[in-house]
Protein backbone atom coordinates (compact mmCIF):
# COMPACT_ATOMS: atom_id res chain seq x y z
CA UNK A 1 0.00 0.00 0.00
CA UNK A 2 1.39 3.38 -0.91
CA UNK A 3 0.16 6.44 0.92
CA UNK A 4 -2.57 6.52 3.53
CA UNK A 5 -5.41 4.04 3.65
CA UNK A 6 -8.63 5.85 2.77
CA UNK A 7 -12.03 4.67 3.97
CA UNK A 8 -15.23 6.41 2.99
CA UNK A 9 -17.43 7.30 5.94
CA UNK A 10 -20.50 5.97 4.11
CA UNK A 11 -18.78 2.57 3.96
CA UNK A 12 -18.09 2.65 7.72
CA UNK A 13 -21.72 3.50 8.35
CA UNK A 14 -22.81 0.59 6.13
CA UNK A 15 -20.41 -1.87 7.78
CA UNK A 16 -21.51 -0.92 11.29
CA UNK A 17 -25.16 -1.10 10.26
CA UNK A 18 -24.83 -4.60 8.79
CA UNK A 19 -22.96 -5.92 11.83
CA UNK A 20 -25.25 -4.27 14.39
CA UNK A 21 -28.34 -5.56 12.60
CA UNK A 22 -26.88 -9.07 12.69
CA UNK A 23 -26.01 -8.84 16.38
CA UNK A 24 -29.43 -7.41 17.26
CA UNK A 25 -31.14 -10.28 15.44
CA UNK A 26 -29.13 -12.75 17.57
CA UNK A 27 -29.42 -11.20 21.02
CA UNK A 28 -30.92 -8.14 22.74
CA UNK A 29 -28.08 -7.90 25.29
CA UNK A 30 -24.37 -8.56 24.96
CA UNK A 31 -22.60 -9.85 28.07
CA UNK A 32 -18.86 -9.51 28.37
CA UNK A 33 -17.23 -11.63 31.08
CA UNK A 34 -13.94 -9.74 31.09
CA UNK A 35 -13.40 -6.35 32.71
CA UNK A 36 -9.80 -5.40 31.99
CA UNK A 37 -7.71 -5.58 28.84
CA UNK A 38 -4.25 -4.65 27.66
CA UNK A 39 -4.27 -1.33 25.86
CA UNK A 40 -1.37 -0.24 23.68
CA UNK A 41 -0.92 3.53 23.28
CA UNK A 42 -1.21 4.67 19.67
CA UNK A 43 2.38 5.97 19.78
CA UNK A 44 3.50 2.33 20.17
CA UNK A 45 0.73 0.46 18.35
CA UNK A 46 1.85 1.50 14.87
CA UNK A 47 5.61 1.61 15.50
CA UNK A 48 6.81 -1.70 14.05
CA UNK A 49 10.42 -0.88 14.95
CA UNK A 50 9.67 -1.49 18.65
CA UNK A 51 10.34 -5.03 19.82
CA UNK A 52 7.71 -5.01 22.55
CA UNK A 53 5.20 -2.19 22.76
CA UNK A 54 4.37 -0.57 26.09
CA UNK A 55 0.92 -1.39 27.39
CA UNK A 56 -1.51 -0.02 29.92
CA UNK A 57 -4.66 -1.50 31.41
CA UNK A 58 -8.06 -0.53 30.03
CA UNK A 59 -11.46 -1.11 31.64
CA UNK A 60 -14.49 -2.16 29.59
CA UNK A 61 -16.94 -0.91 32.20
CA UNK A 62 -15.21 2.49 32.15
CA UNK A 63 -15.37 2.49 28.34
CA UNK A 64 -19.10 1.67 28.45
CA UNK A 65 -19.68 4.40 31.05
CA UNK A 66 -17.90 6.95 28.88
CA UNK A 67 -19.93 5.91 25.83
CA UNK A 68 -23.17 6.18 27.83
CA UNK A 69 -22.17 9.76 28.65
CA UNK A 70 -22.05 10.35 24.89
CA UNK A 71 -25.83 9.91 24.81
CA UNK A 72 -26.34 12.79 27.24
CA UNK A 73 -23.51 15.14 26.21
CA UNK A 74 -23.15 14.30 22.51
CA UNK A 75 -19.97 14.50 20.49
CA UNK A 76 -17.55 17.33 20.97
CA UNK A 77 -14.64 18.04 18.67
CA UNK A 78 -12.15 17.54 21.47
CA UNK A 79 -13.53 14.12 22.47
CA UNK A 80 -14.38 12.33 19.22
CA UNK A 81 -11.00 10.58 18.93
CA UNK A 82 -11.16 9.30 22.51
CA UNK A 83 -14.81 8.24 22.08
CA UNK A 84 -13.80 6.20 19.03
CA UNK A 85 -11.04 4.52 21.08
CA UNK A 86 -13.52 3.60 23.85
CA UNK A 87 -16.00 2.26 21.30
CA UNK A 88 -13.22 0.35 19.56
CA UNK A 89 -12.28 -1.44 22.78
CA UNK A 90 -15.92 -2.45 23.32
CA UNK A 91 -16.30 -3.69 19.74
CA UNK A 92 -13.03 -5.65 20.01
CA UNK A 93 -14.24 -7.37 23.20
CA UNK A 94 -17.52 -8.31 21.48
CA UNK A 95 -15.68 -9.63 18.43
CA UNK A 96 -13.30 -11.69 20.55
CA UNK A 97 -16.07 -13.32 22.57
CA UNK A 98 -15.76 -16.92 21.30
CA UNK A 99 -18.96 -18.72 20.46
CA UNK A 100 -21.14 -15.86 21.66
CA UNK A 101 -22.58 -14.84 18.34
CA UNK A 102 -23.01 -18.12 16.55
CA UNK A 103 -23.53 -18.68 12.86
CA UNK A 104 -27.27 -18.91 12.16
CA UNK A 105 -26.91 -22.49 10.88
CA UNK A 106 -25.16 -23.75 14.03
CA UNK A 107 -26.89 -25.35 16.97
CA UNK A 108 -25.69 -25.71 20.55
CA UNK A 109 -25.08 -29.45 20.00
CA UNK A 110 -22.54 -28.86 17.25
Amino acid sequence: MDGNLKIETKDLKTWFGILLDEIASSTPVIELPQEYYWAIPSSDRYDMSRETPRSTIGSLSEDVLQMQRLISIGCSDGMINQQLIWLGAIITAIGEREGYLRDKGETEAE
